[in-house]
């Protein structure tokens, strides 16, 4: 089992110029967003999936909607976080196309609009998905269509992108920002960690692997530092403990016993308290020197480290969803 590392970059790094053009890029979409007057025309984004997931397809959303001139509505309620998604995150500003919860009110006028694709006409309360293996994602479980993004936008007042895919989550985050409570609770978390740490992120439930392994073989690593741990099994944390029993252990989410159930987009498991966990895992990862994560034929990088690593290398993302304030409590505890 090998072990891949980020380090996290220096502020230098963090200014190339590639990384200067991507940021243009996302200040263009940002003021396009923000100039854009109220469509009439809506694009439902139900993100399927982990943190990561939600992210690619709200980001997708977004992309579809500027192009198209939609009123993105974003509803994690049904899936991915099972929570509303301005319990933990709220515009950066008042973008009159970007909505951040679906009302029950809300619900029945789009069951009243045309509908694309049409199986999900005056049903978005009560439909029911089948996960596809051919296409790696999901199809109206009667009528097989997928309810996704089209290249071409189609004709119907409503288009419903009800999905699950990984990619570059952390584009999406440029438009947000944490609420204030769940910015308050992530720098209470992080302020009992030490001022430097090494980091270890391993997804287990479900995509199972041999962790005991994985956590040997960075062990001489590791000896006498200070390490977060950050997992979605609570044996993992367990284990660590014994394991890396030369290192400082540190942990900032309390991760339930889930009786091998996953953690995420998971009814009767997913949870506020889950959910700003990992929100506040996500955060303390992106700020570590170093993050260790396993790598082999049969487990590739999660989702969830791809997004940590992609963050740690953006502070001007972490002081944005932080907020100034919070941003600088950090510096100075660090």
């Amino acid at each position: 089992m090998q072990a891949w590392t980020h380090e996290k970059r220096n502020w230098k790094d963090q200014h190339g110029l590639t990384t200067l053009g991507t940021r243009l890029r996302e200040q263009r979409r940002i003021t396009q967003a923000r100039i854009q007057r109220e469509s009439c025309r809506q694009l439902l984004c139900r993100p399927q999936g982990g943190l990561n997931d939600n992210l690619c397809q709200i980001q997708k959303s977004i992309i579809h909607a500027l192009r198209f001139n939609r009123q993105l509505i974003i509803d994690t309620n049904r899936s991915g976080l099972r929570d509303h998604f301005d319990h933990y995150f709220d515009t950066i500003n008042s973008f009159a196309n970007i909505k951040t919860r679906l009302t029950e009110q809300h619900i029945q006028e789009l069951n009243g609009r045309t509908c694309h694709p049409s199986s999900f006409t005056g049903k978005l309360n009560n439909y029911e998905l089948t996960y596809a293996p051919e296409i790696c994602n999901f199809v109206h479980s009667d009528s097989g269509e997928r309810p996704c993004i089209t290249p071409h936008d189609p004709p119907e007042t409503l288009l419903l992108h009800d999905q699950c895919g990984g990619g570059q989550g952390v584009q999406a985050l440029v438009y947000f920002r944490f609420q204030p409570r769940i910015a308050n609770e992530i720098i209470a978390r992080l302020s009992l960690l030490p001022k430097r740490y090494k980091a270890v992120h391993i997804r287990h439930v479900d995509v199972p692997f041999d962790y005991i392994e994985f956590l040997a073989t960075i062990k001489p690593l590791l000896n006498d530092l200070n390490v977060l741990v950050c997992t979605d099994d609570y044996r993992v944390l367990r284990d660590a403990r014994q394991i890396l029993s030369d290192s400082t252990i540190h942990h900032v989410a309390n991760v339930p016993d889930t009786q091998g159930q996953k953690l995420h987009d998971n009814p009767g498991i997913t949870s506020q308290a889950t959910n700003i966990g990992s929100l506040c895992d996500l955060i303390a990862l992106a700020n570590a020197q170093t993050i260790f994560f396993p790598s082999s034929a049969s487990v590739y990088p999660s989702g969830f480290s791809r997004l940590a690593i992609d963050l740690s290398n953006r502070n001007d993302l972490l002081r944005q969803l932080l907020g100034k304030k919070n941003w600088d409590l950090l510096q100075y505890h660090q």
